[in-house]
């Protein structure tokens, strides 16, 4: 899905739901898909689940981040949102991720086991731990989607068995929930106990102090050039890039071109050289696109720093 993706959500007689996908829409045109699905509302209402029950916030937790808050009444029982499982079979396939944590903290692991779990239902992740203030658990979905008979199999049966979505979890309502309200879940003693000890001997990283969240800048400011940054930079912790067409890199000098899409591979690093107020009142840049450094990983402060005499060799105006 592309940023611009959405779920729209259809309650008339002859329809259901559906998501718009952005660029692939023209994909979509271009082929003979059929009629257009329909389904009616009762039918829904018995094989669907709602997806907007909660709302993600910030947390009222100190130092928890985010969270997930209820939109609406629920009462005790009643399913707050599905989580269906991508299966992972040893969870060591995450060690060389940068950093591990970002993978295996919103995972579940069975004891004893290498295998890794994670629950990809929508805000799911952002549900925090508590066990005094724990409102909703997990529970195995009665689904027929749910393949409840692949966890009475053998080890190898599974792995020749299983597939993206068969086994379902869903979270439910411990007591009423109303609107407002924010959702913790219990995460077991022992995931109390190792966060403790984390809690005990972890040290903040070097300039832990001067980290600021990309989304606390302000995107409408203007670009700062590499000459103003020089007295006036960034953040440590951020890194200025374009989303670009591919260009001939063999050009010292050329247009920029919208991209076809919005996907990771048209972002490319990029040095700020100048600016100036175009003819409709916004600002324009010259920009070096750095496509040497393609691989989406933070600047060390050696790799930060910029030559004059190399930059305009991928010069391109905006």
């Amino acid at each position: 899905m592309t940023a611009g993706s959405h779920i729209l959500f259809y309650l008339s007689d002859r329809q259901e739901l559906t998501i718009w996908y952005g660029d692939w829409d023209d994909f979509f045109e271009d082929k003979e898909l059929g009629p257009r699905p329909g389904r009616k509302v009762d039918w829904l209402a018995k094989n669907g689940w709602c997806l907007d029950h909660v709302e993600i916030l910030d947390s009222t937790m100190t130092g928890a981040g985010r969270g997930a808050f209820m939109k609406r009444h629920l009462a005790e029982g009643e399913i707050v949102l599905p989580a269906p499982l991508q299966v992972f079979q040893n969870r060591d396939i995450f060690k060389n991720t940068v950093p591990e944590q970002l993978y295996v903290n919103y995972c579940l692991q069975p004891e004893n086991s290498n295998m890794i779990f994670f629950p990809y239902g929508p805000a799911v992740g952002t549900i925090n731990h508590s066990k005094r203030l724990a409102n909703v658990r997990y529970q195995w979905s009665s689904h027929p989607l749910h393949r409840a008979d692949m966890l009475d199999m053998t080890y190898r049966q599974f792995w020749e068995a299983i597939y993206p979505g068969a086994l379902i979890l869903e979270l439910v309502a411990l007591r009423d929930l109303h609107p407002g309200e924010e959702l913790f879940m219990d995460y077991g003693d022992a995931w109390e106990a190792a966060w403790n000890s984390h809690v005990a001997a972890w040290k903040p990283p070097p300039d832990a102090d001067e980290y600021v969240y990309p989304e606390d800048m302000d995107e409408t400011d203007i670009l700062r050039t590499v000459v103003e940054q020089e007295t006036h930079p960034y953040p440590k912790n951020l890194i200025t890039m374009c989303v670009t067409a591919d260009h001939d890199r063999k050009k010292r000098q050329g247009v920029w071109r919208e991209p076809e899409g919005e996907w990771a591979e048209y972002m490319v690093y990029c040095h700020i050289l100048d600016r100036r107020l175009g003819s409709n009142g916004d600002y324009e840049y010259d920009v070096s696109l750095l496509f040497f450094k393609r691989e989406l990983e933070p600047f060390t402060p050696k790799e930060y720093e910029y030559d004059k005499t190399q930059l305009r060799e991928n010069l391109f105006v905006s």
